[in-house]
């Protein structure tokens, strides 16, 4: 027997059918957009497509065909606002298709844009860092082997596997491991995983460090962050998790967030314009001098790169954890703000030529996704075109069409 579609996919098949009749409002066109962002919908939304285009090859490759059809018709690129219709609607299909697809690890489909063998040395980041121990020496984790790397204050530094760093008690101590402090750091393109001693885990995103003693003593838990990190907090009564957010490792405490047990996720990178505190779970309490705000779990507290007065509200979690998952995740975001990301991830420098006010962008591209199929997908949604030279990357502003 067939399985009855949920309401939700109902609604999202009605949404659907009126816009392949061109009788879909722009609210409508909104709601069906948030719809397919929907976890669980994607694989719904894509039987949908592929039935109503009568789809069977390679779905990237045919979908570029179909992608001047996708616009209602009358819609033309003469006008900016009816333009940016439509290239959310390419959105709506195109970064959809890409996420899943690129994902899966299919062969990559490429067209209007010749893979260079400097593109192929810009590749996807991956399991990068380096530990630096309390006497100072270094670990490259990428190099090492699986095991026992180090021990230091009755504490064994093991690594469990590819992008897993962990932390178990040992026989012998020196020196109270409290007073022993690593740093775990990771590179442009880097990310990994590391479980604290307390059993607290910390997923580190590119171009960032996560400084802490090998064992935890006293009255709190205390690291410091630079960059961006998602923490699962192990709970131990009586004594609260903190996070000393930091823009770099060089200067002075920007944010404490304290917490007993939970998950979430802050990102404190120096050049993004505020720190943000995102709740999966549990509650937070985010203080910067003499101003502290809680927040529930689907909450996000901002803090702008100047002044103490902190922001609360309702959060985009799938978009505030999507690097840990493995994707981009951009919501109406300005091209300027997503190339600062693929710079972290890939290792490149933009480079902008032109206004680049209006170049936003919506969509899901995964992170294991080459940076020629990145482009292409903002390319094909956007006025801009992209050049490669070394490891810069031109962005070009196209006049309105």
């Amino acid at each position: 027997m067939n399985e009855q579609p949920s309401t939700q996919q109902e609604e999202l098949k009605r949404l659907f059918d009126k816009y392949l009749a061109n009788t879909c409002t722009r609210e409508e066109f909104d709601r069906l957009y948030d719809l397919v962002q929907q976890e669980g919908q994607e694989a719904y939304f894509l039987q949908l497509m592929t039935a109503a285009w009568n789809i069977t090859d390679p779905l990237p490759a045919r979908l570029l065909e179909e992608l001047p059809a996708l616009s209602p018709p009358g819609v033309r690129r003469m006008k900016r606002p009816l333009w940016k219709w439509a290239a959310a609607a390419a959105v709506l299909v195109l970064a959809t298709v890409a996420g899943v697809y690129y994902f899966s690890g299919a062969p990559a489909h490429k067209a209007g844009m010749a893979v260079s063998g400097t593109e192929r040395s810009i590749v996807p980041g991956g399991h990068h860092a380096v530990l630096t121990l309390a006497d100072g020496s270094e670990i490259t984790l990428d190099s090492a082997g699986n095991g026992t790397l180090a021990r230091q204050g009755g504490m064994r530094v093991v690594k469990l596997g590819s992008g897993q760093l962990a932390y178990h008690s040992a026989n012998g101590a020196t020196m109270p491991a409290a007073s022993l402090y690593h740093t775990l750091s990771t590179p442009l393109g880097g990310t990994y995983v590391v479980e604290l001693p307390d059993g607290t885990r910390a997923w580190l995103n590119a171009a960032s460090s996560l400084r802490y003693p090998a064992a935890f003593s006293g009255q709190e838990r205390r690291v410091e962050l630079t960059g961006e990190a998602y923490f699962e907090v192990a709970r131990r009564a009586g004594q609260p998790f903190r996070v000393a957010v930091k823009l770099s490792p060089s200067a002075g405490t920007r944010m404490i967030v304290e917490v007993l047990g939970t998950r979430f996720n802050v990102n404190a990178y120096a050049d993004e314009p505020a720190v943000r505190t995102t709740l999966l779970e549990g509650a937070v309490s985010a203080q910067a001098g003499s101003k502290r705000v809680t927040i529930q779990p689907g909450q996000q507290a901002s803090l702008p790169a100047q002044g103490n007065d902190f922001a609360v509200a309702q959060a985009d979690l799938s978009q505030a954890i999507a690097w840990k998952e493995g994707y981009f995740r951009f919501r109406a975001d300005n091209i300027t703000t997503i190339m600062q990301q693929l710079a972290r991830w890939y290792d490149i420098e933009p480079v902008y030529e032109g206004n680049m006010s209006g170049k936003n962008f919506s969509g899901t591209i995964s992170r294991h996704a080459g940076i020629a199929e990145v482009l292409q997908i903002l390319e094909s949604t956007e006025d801009i075109k992209f050049r490669i030279k070394g490891r810069q990357v031109i962005v070009s502003a196209l006049p309105y069409q």
